[in-house]
């Protein structure tokens, strides 16, 4: 891309992940006016937010969830993890039979699967059993065992050596273990309840840093966006307090308390689970590579969180789903991005976050669990060689969200969303020439089987951007441009980025011939935005007219 055109932003990201125990919101303070960032001469913001209408089609939620109208479903709730027993509380609860539910003929069911296991590999994927354990003796290579529901998958690879079986699991879809069952729930939840699940190497992670962005963006995990902004680009001196040494503070980053850290090897990469006590739910990361520094923050707000659930099943496959999740929801992100080396440097890297945030819920003991897991895209491009650039943003989504499918018909209902912190407001930081960063973070609700990138069920993913642009910061004019949005996707199955899908295969492929979809969605339910907002400081610098973006050139 041309340095003079200016710089694609994007982000896709999403929402609902992680937990720790002191996390706040990224409330960033103005910059102190002694910076150079400080110093521009832009107008402050308007203070008026902007409020983005909902939408609603098919069927409305009350109705869709109305038990009357499935008789025969069998009713679960969300277990208090206090009543877990250890192995229940590290390998997930194990099933029950029921007479409600109708597995696939050939599941190795294990209704003390909990205890038979030994060990959980770090790659998510690899278990040690008690050879002498009930079952474990019909371990087979392309058998499903059915353990627990976190340990769960079709057996790519086994190894039998002394009093312990080591096998390898490949993903399965839902539809693979049950046959037949309707399946509810209408329950609340607490956010410190949540229990967390780290796998730092499961395959996780896409980097294209070396190649051109433009040319490697995943447009599976989100649609390109380019801001075309009438900046000057400026041949200006360094500034003289940007340097090698530079240092960034970020008071506006939660506290990761006393959360799991996962660095993800030889990536750059590292994710910390954030849970508050406000009901956020989400993640930091970070990437350190390559003389690029890039912090980044994405919660989903619940501070009084409520699910409606329901999947029917029957010898066909998938006859209808549907998940609600309500409970004054609100999203917020801050990205921060630093690049001090004498050359052009810039990052485009996707990670499948290896942490699974979850809770179980059973329902006629089969062992469904709400998991949140998330991935995100981080992305710069700097056309100075050093400087920085950080933003953060808030938005309030003033209702519920869901999304159900029923006799091929999809309904939704998604709130009006409201701006409570508006990015270009926040904008700052150091720059020479014009300097873009991005982040987007998806945050995938999802009630199913499995963990990590193979869990499989019923999911409603909110994924949520931030895009920031600054011109430099010693011209007449120090312009800033933001655009935010969020949007939903939902449907039953597994689903991971594209190119993560490729990585996980390369991975099976040595010990096993069995392989993830590169589209693991049994049935797309409803997808579609819950707001998009492009803004610009001082009004029309970078080209926008009543919140539009300007036309691509």
């Amino acid at each position: 891309m041309r340095k003079a055109d200016l710089a694609n932003l994007i982000l896709a990201c999403a929402l609902l992940t992680a937990c720790s125990k002191q996390a706040q919101p990224p409330t960033r303070p103005p910059a102190a006016a002694s910076s150079p960032a400080a110093q521009g001469t832009h107008p402050p913001a308007t203070t008026g937010a902007r409020v983005i209408p909902g939408s609603k089609e098919g069927e409305s939620a009350q109705s869709f969830f109305d038990p009357k109208n499935y008789p025969d479903a069998a009713q679960g709730t969300f277990i208090d993890p206090q009543k877990l027993t250890a192995t229940e509380r590290k390998y997930g609860m194990a099933p029950k039979r029921d007479a409600r539910v109708i597995y696939q003929d050939g599941v190795i069911l294990m209704e003390h699967g909990d205890e038979a296991i030994r060990e959980a590999k770090t790659d998510g994927m690899t278990f040690r059993f008690d050879a002498k354990a009930e079952h474990v003796g019909e371990f087979e290579e392309g058998e499903i065992i059915f353990a627990t529901g976190r340990v769960v998958g079709r057996v790519g690879q086994l190894t039998r050596d002394g009093d312990t079986v080591t096998v390898k699991l490949a993903p399965v879809q839902i539809t693979e273990i049950v046959k037949q069952g309707t399946f509810m729930i209408h329950s609340d939840f607490s956010p410190k309840d949540l229990i967390i699940y780290t796998a730092p190497d499961f395959p996780n992670t896409n980097d294209v840093t070396a190649k051109q962005q433009s040319d490697n963006f995943d447009r599976e995990f989100s649609e390109p966006r380019y801001l075309r902004a009438g900046f000057l680009q400026t041949q200006l001196a360094l500034p003289s307090g940007l340097g090698k040494n530079l240092s960034i503070t970020r008071p506006w980053m939660p506290d990761t308390g006393d959360g799991p850290v996962v660095n993800i090897p030889s990536s750059g990469l590292k994710v910390v689970p954030a849970i508050g006590s406000d009901g956020g739910i989400g993640i930091n990361f970070s990437y350190v590579k390559s003389g690029i520094v890039f912090n980044g923050y994405g919660q989903m707000v619940l501070p009084t969180p409520h699910v409606d659930f329901l999947l029917v099943i029957d010898s066909s496959g998938i006859k209808t789903f549907g998940i609600e999740i309500s409970g004054s929801i609100s999203l917020r992100m801050a990205i921060e991005a630093t690049s001090d080396l004498d050359q052009y440097i810039n990052v485009n890297s996707t990670t499948a976050s290896p942490i699974d945030i979850s809770l179980p819920c059973p329902v006629a003991g089969l062992p469904l669990a709400l998991s949140f897991h998330t991935s995100f895209n981080l992305h710069t491009n700097f056309e100075a060689k050093r400087s920085s650039l950080m933003s953060s943003g808030s938005w309030g989504l003033n209702g519920k969200l869901f999304a159900g499918y029923k006799g091929g018909q999809k309904s939704h209902d998604t709130p009006d969303s409201q701006a409570t912190s508006r990015l270009v407001s926040n904008v700052s930081g150091l720059s020479v020439g014009i300097n873009t960063i991005g982040g987007a973070v998806n945050v995938r609700p999802m009630i199913g089987l499995g963990g990590f990138g193979f869990m499989t069920g019923v999911f409603l993913g909110v994924t949520f951007t931030a895009d920031i642009s600054k011109q430099a910061s010693q011209v007449m004019v120090d312009c800033h441009v933001a655009s935010g949005s969020a949007s939903i996707d939902s449907g039953v199955g597994y689903q991971l980025p594209g190119p993560i899908v490729a990585f996980v295969n390369t991975i099976l492929k040595l010990f096993t011939t069995y392989q993830m979809a590169k589209d693991g969605v049994l049935i797309q339910g409803w997808g579609g935005p819950l707001f998009k907002i492009n803004e610009d400081i001082p009004k029309t610098c970078g080209g926008f007219s009543d919140g539009a973006p300007p036309a691509a050139t």
